[in-house]
């Protein structure tokens, strides 16, 4: 895998898909990369947020988490996790 930047690739395809002037996203990009220079980042995978909006929904249905999380294939302390950070 070529090492890529991925802050200019994401900045680079929201300027060209949202018909944006690429230096009026300059300052976002600033902050982003102040906050996160040198980390590495976790992509979460598409499914992944299917599967947490899917819990979300069934919770919020009155769906108790032991039971999502034998549906969803989690453990029930994530199923809590995903709860609780949804809530604020």
């Amino acid at each position: 895998m070529k090492n890529t930047d991925l802050l200019d690739e994401i900045f680079s395809a929201i300027s060209t898909r949202a018909a944006l002037d690429r230096e009026s996203l300059r300052p976002v990009e600033r902050e982003i990369r102040a906050r996160w220079a040198g980390d590495r980042a976790y992509i979460r995978a598409d499914q992944s947020v299917e599967r947490t909006l899917s819990i979300l929904r069934d919770h919020a249905q009155g769906d108790r988490p032991a039971e999502l999380a034998r549906r969803y294939k989690v453990s029930r302390r994530q199923v809590q996790r995903l709860v609780r950070s949804s809530n604020g």
